[in-house]
């Protein structure tokens, strides 16, 4: 019996030590996936709260270059001075001083565009054709002294180019067809400067915007009249003022 005995003790005794080897095994197995698990829940939340502290973090830009303006032009239009050699001091279309290339053409002559003026402006006047006009403040700025003319609703004034003009008898209103006689600033005598078209009565701004035979005053139009008539207004009317040489217009505000 005790030979028989023997070997079951040993299994048994066998089966014990397995147990506590494998149980050891596994024992060892659980511990390494708990430590696994606990880095990989440590990693993840070492990500989020990467992810948290990036979200938190702002967000730079560049902020972009300012623009700069271009600084205005300090040249002189009426001595043509202050830009680069080849180059004219002018006025833009907002009235504002700029340096633009130079053309060929002196003043005084005709032209079709600014740019192909020596100096100045291509500028067409009171109906004529356009012509290179150089600037001014006082009759001395100009060529052989001509007068120097101011421009309506313009910042600068223009050198008068001589025998420009058809004058006329701005009573007798003998000019061309399509033209009308009439009193300017800019001339000594009425000259023959394509007709306006408000009536007697009508708005204006000018002397150009009335009919032939009337004249711009205080943005109306009124009749012209002979001075030297005592009846060129009618009984109740009266010759104001002097448009022309012996010539007024006939204020009906005055009896």
């Amino acid at each position: 019996m005790t030979r028989t005995a023997l070997p079951l003790i040993l299994c048994v005794l066998a089966a014990a030590c397995g147990s506590d080897s494998v149980d050891a095994t596994a024992a060892d197995t659980s511990s390494a996936m708990l430590d696994d698990a606990t880095t990989g829940e440590a990693a993840e939340d070492t990500q989020a709260e990467e992810a948290d502290t990036s979200a938190l973090e702002p967000e730079v830009k560049t902020r972009p270059e300012p623009i700069e303006e271009p600084a205005a032009s300090s040249c002189n239009p009426i001595a043509n001075t202050g830009c680069a050699e080849g180059e004219k001091c002018i006025y833009d279309e907002s009235d504002a001083k700029i340096c633009a290339p130079a053309g060929q053409t002196p003043g005084g002559a005709p032209c079709q565009d600014t740019a192909e003026c020596m100096e100045g402006m291509c500028l067409q006047l009171n109906g004529t054709e356009p012509y290179c006009y150089t600037f001014c403040k006082t009759i001395g700025h100009c060529p052989d002294n001509a007068p120097c003319q101011e421009l309506q609703d313009s910042p600068y004034k223009v050198c008068k180019i001589d025998d420009l003009y058809d004058n006329c008898n701005i009573l007798a209103q003998d000019c061309e067809a399509g033209k009308g006689c009439y009193s300017v600033a800019s001339e000594d005598l009425p000259v023959c400067i394509p007709e306006g078209d408000s009536p007697l009565g009508g708005e204006c701004e000018g002397p150009i915007d009335c009919i032939p035979g009337a004249h711009c005053v205080n943005f109306r139009c009124y009749e012209l009249c002979d001075k030297n008539d005592p009846n060129a207004c009618g009984l109740f009317g009266k010759c104001s003022s002097t448009v022309a040489a012996g010539v007024g217009y006939c204020d009906e505000q005055q009896p």
